[in-house]
């Protein structure tokens, strides 16, 4: 009997061993070909991220997903390239779907979207609201009114200020919560309130600290939420879920993320805004007023939209949401440019005050 259960025992570990190292993750790169086209494919354990590269004579085209980890190699299915005015469109078939297909003419990269928006533009208004014009109701959208939030679709409000505060310098946007310092307290302030957009309602955190109004959030690291006080040169880590505030900064330094957590000298935040800058999978920024996305750590430069682009107001997956003049735009990497809403205000004023859910 005894023999029988060490054997057991050992058959039990040998197969363990094995589907463990046939499981885990290991970093590796291969060359094939594809339809014709040379493919390269990369993936690293650190980024959890694939990197996949296809060739076509001088053209290069790279594409990046963090689909999960598979034991399945050679991962291309398809591999197309196809002729849209003087630019050649790149794009495979990876885990069951097509990546966005990147377009190249020799010079720049640019978005498929945008060859196919310049033949099929979509302004169609459906609404207005509130001086608000309509284009797309597949969002949420609300604006800050000075004493909270509007929802502008069904014009609900969710006030929480007794006073009309016109600005809102002192908020962040944390998944589906907006953070508010009180604006009711002129000089400091001791609570917050919070913005549930699951719940749609409104949370107060009171603390025992006083805080400058001359303060401003630097962003937040997991379910930490970062503030610094100017006037009295001083950091705070927030958790709104169990309602607890500290301090997080020494005489010296306060807590700083630039793609990696870090530290950064107090002079830094007081004469000017520290905020924390995360490098996603796809990562939108403008440049000299055109709006572009690159992934992860690459170099090349994808053109979503050539215009006067005014700022970025929210980033979600796969989804910038951008304001051009006093409109509000979204790109969605497999859908396009779409036009939102348009609001004259935005003209003058709209920093911290366009929430999209």
């Amino acid at each position: 009997m005894k023999k029988v259960i060490i054997f057991l025992i050992v058959v039990f570990l040998i197969i363990f061993s094995y589907i463990f190292m046939f499981n885990r993750k290991i970093d590796y790169k291969l060359e094939y070909e594809v339809n014709g086209f040379k493919v390269s494919e990369e993936y690293n354990k650190e980024t959890k991220l694939y990197t996949f590269i296809l060739n076509n004579k001088d053209n290069e085209y790279k594409f990046m997903t963090d689909n999960d980890y598979s034991t399945k190699r050679e991962l291309i299915k398809e591999a197309n390239i196809k002729e849209v005015d003087k630019y050649k469109c790149a794009t495979i078939k990876v885990f069951g779907d097509f990546l966005p297909s990147i377009c190249y003419d020799g010079e720049s990269y640019v978005d498929s979207y945008i060859l196919q928006e310049k033949k099929n533009p979509d302004t169609n208004k459906i609404n207005t609201i509130n001086d608000i014009d309509i284009y797309n109701k597949d969002y949420n959208y609300f604006i800050w009114n000075g004493y909270g939030l509007t929802n502008i679709l069904t014009s609900k409000k969710y006030n929480f200020l007794k006073n009309e505060h016109y600005e809102n310098d002192i908020s962040i946007r944390f998944n589906d919560y907006i953070i508010f310092a009180d604006y009711d307290q002129s000089r400091e302030y001791s609570k917050l309130y919070i913005f549930n957009y699951k719940k749609l309602k409104v949370d107060e955190f009171e603390f025992e600290y006083k805080i400058s109004t001359d303060s401003y959030f630097n962003g937040f690291i997991d379910n930490d939420i970062y503030l610094f006080d100017r006037k009295n040169k001083c950091q705070y880590k927030i958790d709104i879920f169990k309602k607890k505030i500290s301090i997080s900064s020494t005489n010296d330094y306060a807590i700083s993320y630039d793609t990696k957590l870090d530290e950064e000298r107090l002079s830094d935040f007081i004469y000017s805004n520290v905020l924390f800058k995360k490098e996603d999978l796809v990562n939108y920024y403008i440049k000299d007023k055109n709006l572009y996305y690159k992934y992860y750590k690459t170099d090349k430069d994808i053109l979503i939209n050539k215009g006067d682009i005014k700022d970025i107001i929210y980033v979600s997956d796969n989804k910038v949401f951008y304001l051009i003049e006093d409109s509000l735009y979204c790109y969605d990497l497999y859908r396009g440019n779409s036009k939102l809403l348009t609001y004259f205000e935005w003209n003058f004023s709209y920093k911290n005050k366009i929430y999209i859910f």
